[in-house]
């Protein structure tokens, strides 16, 4: 479809007016930058296709259970299902133990080492100390009480992500849902 549109507005320029070169070229421009967000990394490319299939299985559940977001059991139920969704040949034990696991490195912060270096690597001059401070604040929201379920479903995201692809895709996908959330939308 986007290449027949290119076509068409290309001979369009070469036929009748050099706008629809500038139409062709900001069409060209728009699609690179798409794709490039897109599919700019590994987790990106796993991200946004789970990230769908998140949205459908939500709308499903919401409108089978009004509210289901102010119950944490409702809310464990609903991540729990759509983990089966990603994964239906896991048993529920299986399941179970992956969560346990999820709560267990949010308590613990797990990801600090790696997180850290991550920050490390996107500001090499930003002082350790500084670092350091950054993170306790990730890990201080990260922890909190109020927080615990959408922290979980980050986490939820990220197991998905770190076993389509790997562990450092994981971490920087954790990274960014933490420090440059408003990018994902989570």
């Amino acid at each position: 479809m986007l290449i027949i549109l290119l076509i068409g507005t290309v001979v369009l320029a070469v036929l009748h007016d050099p706008f629809w070169l500038i139409v062709t070229l900001v069409l060209i421009i728009i699609n690179i930058m798409k794709f490039k967000y897109y599919n700019g990394s590994p987790w990106r490319k796993v991200f946004f296709r789970i990230r769908k299939i998140y949205d459908i299985e939500n709308a499903k559940f919401a409108a089978r259970n009004p509210g289901f977001t102010s119950s944490r059991a409702e809310w464990l139920k609903f991540l729990k299902g759509f983990y089966r969704v990603i994964y239906p040949s896991l048993e529920d034990d299986e399941i179970q133990n992956r969560f346990n696991q999820f709560e267990k490195d949010i308590t613990n912060f797990s990801d600090y080492d790696g997180i850290k270096n991550i920050f490390e690597k996107n500001f090499p001059q930003v002082d350790e100390s500084k670092i350091h401070r950054l993170i306790d604040a990730v890990k201080n929201d990260q922890t909190h009480l109020d927080n615990r379920l959408g922290v979980l479903k980050t986490f939820v995201l990220a197991d998905i992500i770190g076993r389509e692809t790997d562990c450092q895709n994981r971490l920087e996908f954790l990274y960014t849902a933490f420090v440059d959330y408003k990018t994902l939308n989570l």
